[in-house]
């Protein structure tokens, strides 16, 4: 299972160059959240700069003018300048920011869940076909093959990703042999990510909510962790984990 981004939490001191991975393969797909906010926070201090410089102005405007009308109109169309300006920037800054409660990430980590796995692609990856290739490049610190990404763990457990198909992980124990599988529902946040074991079972989903935040929950809906960060929380709130210092 996996935690922030790539990062599966099971795994513990995985290299942080799997951070990498993700990001080479969904910066040509959207914008990230922190692109986004980098945005909404360009455009606010734009309009701040613009509003100041409106007021600062306003008293000589009004001199300009020769009558109580005129005068209320300045100020009407300044007003209503700043609600145009301030609308698209509230509702940028809105969108990045999605929140969830454990209900809701329950229910969206749920709504299309799927139980089990083609059994194909079970038996087809039961053992690493590139065993000795992978243990190759992970002795020489590679996380990245002409046809495949490779993670790993200091146990000693490493996991595939095929270019050909971003959507699958196929994690491995040391000698080669086939941990389990996970399939996300997509590239980009926020996304669920399934673990399926060997009999071809859903253990854990996984809740991306952004690349700050993920929910982990038991196949029968039951939160084990909530990931803050590098942080993570059980279900009464207590930090249990921190890792990737």
């Amino acid at each position: 299972m996996m935690k922030r981004q790539l990062i599966k939490p099971r795994h513990k001191n995985l290299t942080t160059d799997w951070i990498n991975i993700f990001e080479h393969v969904s910066n040509n797909l959207e914008c990230s959240e922190s692109c986004q906010y980098l945005y909404a926070v360009s455009k606010f201090v734009t309009i701040k700069i613009i509003l100041v410089w409106l007021l600062f102005r306003l008293p000589k405007m009004l001199k300009l003018c020769y009558t109580t009308t005129m005068q209320k109109r300045i100020i009407t169309v300044l007003i209503l300048s700043i609600l145009m300006l301030s609308l698209p920037i509230e509702a940028k800054t809105l969108k990045g920011e999605v929140k969830y409660t454990v209900k809701q990430a329950r229910e969206e980590a749920f709504s299309n869940v799927e139980y089990t796995l083609p059994q194909s692609i079970i038996k087809a990856n039961l053992t690493d076909p590139n065993y000795k290739e992978n243990k190759k490049a992970i002795k020489l610190g590679a996380t990245e093959l002409k046809d495949r990404y490779i993670t790993y763990a200091a146990d000693g457990s490493y996991g595939i990703i095929y270019k050909n198909n971003l959507y699958y992980e196929y994690d491995y124990f040391p000698n080669g042999k086939l941990e389990g599988i996970g399939k996300r529902n997509g590239l980009t946040y926020p996304v669920v990510s399934y673990f399926y074991n060997t009999q071809n079972e859903l253990t854990e989903l996984m809740l991306y909510v952004n690349e700050y935040q993920a929910f982990q929950f038991k196949a029968n809906g039951q939160l084990l962790y909530h990931w803050i960060n590098d942080k993570c929380y059980d279900v009464n709130g207590k930090l249990v984990n921190e890792v990737y210092q």
